[in-house]
């Protein structure tokens, strides 16, 4: 089985020196109101007919716009208000967040059962980065929320590419293997290919750097330090002291702290995964 997986592995990176690797594309709502936010034209009125097309979404984001998370101080359920409550950046962000998750999906079991727990894993590192953010930065929540969601995106085309070739892996922990070798440099490249913000690009590749230094606290220091908290499901950080993680100090954190449950960052930890369910 290491010797199929090593094959996949050299067959990923060659594919992806010759840019044959193929990339999935944004969902199209999310793409299109990306594009929107963008353009100087539009306002909280376009955004919201845009959304009023998928009832789910727009039934999502009412949700989270009458919730804690948000603290409006009434509550709305027209979409025009919910977008203008939000923000269009924040809307944008929340609507990105939300059509990822249809992304993982596969039509082999084993391949569907991998990209679900990396959702799980995803989601419980974006839920955490947004605690982190409201209560130790004054980063942007709903950025610090895609950027935990994106961490392992690099995954999805992995996982893709390993659906339609079924046949060759039927090993979990040889599944995990590839996915923890590539999913970095795949991750960069594709974030790339969706034009996301630099700040997030580089976040596949660098949020496992234990001694990077940046001269101020950043999005990948949020991924670092959730994941280093959810280490017990990252075996890269078992072994790794939190005292010796540079993200940690530059948020003001301590490994043998227990910041987890300090200044409502715990609850705010729990509304954000609430957004999932």
């Amino acid at each position: 089985m290491e010797i199929i997986a090593d094959c996949i592995r050299d067959e990923l990176l060659e594919a992806m020196r010759q840019d044959k690797l193929t990339l999935p594309t944004l969902p199209e709502v999310a793409l299109k109101i990306r594009e929107a936010v963008n353009n100087p034209r539009a306002d909280s009125h376009t955004i919201a007919d845009m959304i009023s097309n998928d009832p789910a979404i727009a039934a999502r984001l009412i949700r989270i716009a009458n919730s804690p998370m948000v603290r409006g101080d009434h509550t709305i359920t027209d979409l025009k208000q919910v977008v203008a409550r939000l923000g269009m950046a924040y809307t944008s962000n929340v609507v990105t967040a939300m059509t990822l998750e249809n992304m993982f999906r596969a039509k082999n079991r084993l391949i569907d059962d991998s990209l679900r727990r990396v959702w799980l894993d995803c989601t419980d590192v974006a839920s955490l980065c947004f605690a982190l953010a409201l209560n130790y930065t004054k980063l942007k929540p709903d950025v610090a929320v895609l950027g935990g969601l994106i961490h392992k995106i690099g995954a999805l085309p992995l996982l893709h590419f390993l659906d339609s070739r079924s046949e060759l892996l039927t090993d979990r922990a040889a599944l995990d293997w590839l996915i923890n070798e590539l999913h970095p440099d795949i991750g960069v490249k594709l974030l790339t290919q969706w034009n996301f913000p630099l700040e997030l690009q580089t976040i596949p590749a660098e949020y496992q750097q234990f001694e990077r230094n940046v001269p101020y606290v950043d999005y990948v220091d949020l991924v670092s330090t959730a994941t280093w908290q959810l280490r017990d499901r990252n075996s890269n950080w078992l072994a790794h002291s939190g005292d010796k993680l540079k993200a940690m100090e530059r948020l003001g954190l301590s490994g043998t702290e227990d910041w987890l449950n300090n200044n409502n960052c715990r609850d705010d930890w729990e509304l954000a995964k609430a957004m999932w369910h």
